[in-house]
């Protein structure tokens, strides 16, 4: 029942949420009015999608998951299978929330080979 009420309020505050209109803005070339794409282009959306990835999608999913952690380890009383749960959970949120900003970090990296100096996330 609270995993069907859990993923219930995850779908609506994903698909209700109005800052995924602003994915919209991701490519910077090739709309009408606009000039054709470019190697310099492609560097832009690279650097624009691991920005609104991490800015959009990993920090509102890591807060949200470190808060119903949090919540069923305050919650957990004396059942010990919430507690590690709770933990689990956690330590889930914190190794996947490393990963993503190493993903971030190597695109970065990437992209600063091939000469982008551009607007960047941290």
């Amino acid at each position: 029942m609270r995993k069907n009420i859990l993923t219930s309020i995850v779908l609506l505050s994903v698909t209700l949420t109005p800052s995924l209109a602003l994915a919209a803005n991701l490519v910077p070339c090739g709309g009408t009015g606009q000039n054709a794409c470019g190697f310099w282009d492609l560097l832009v959306l690279a650097n624009n999608v691991i920005k609104f990835t991490l800015e959009y999608i990993a920090i509102p999913l890591a807060i949200c998951l470190f808060t119903y952690a949090g919540w069923l380890f305050m919650t957990s009383g004396e059942n010990p299978s919430n507690r590690s749960k709770a933990k689990t959970i956690l330590i889930d949120t914190v190794v996947g929330f490393i990963i993503a900003l190493a993903a971030y970090l190597i695109v970065k990296t990437i992209l600063s080979g091939l000469g982008y100096n551009g607007e960047s996330f941290l």
